[in-house]
């Protein structure tokens, strides 16, 4: 069964949101020992090489549309400029 490239496409923007939500939101305010304590980001479940292999598995895929996964590897490499720029913002903002 395939799914249509609008609904495969709203479903990754809604995941690459949702991610980026877990990114940015705490689950809670840091109290003030926490604040203290080192000040390092929390692990990505996405990461630069889970997209890479996403990416790998679409461009030897059979099943899927050319459309969709034209899509869905330009997709993947928006995701993954967007973490090497967490990355870059990161490591100014430890300089800073």
């Amino acid at each position: 069964m395939q799914f249509p490239a609008r609904v495969i496409n709203q479903l990754l923007v809604l995941v690459l949101f949702a991610g980026a939500l877990c990114l940015v939101a705490p689950s809670r305010p840091a109290t003030a020992a926490e604040k203290g304590a080192s000040e390092t980001l929390p692990s990505l479940s996405v990461t630069a090489g889970v997209l890479e292999s996403k990416i790998k598995e679409l461009e030897t895929a059979t099943e899927v549309q050319p459309e969709v996964k034209t899509r869905l590897v330009d997709l993947y490499r928006q995701a993954l400029s967007k973490l090497e720029e967490v990355s870059s913002n990161a490591a100014r903002a430890a300089a800073f």
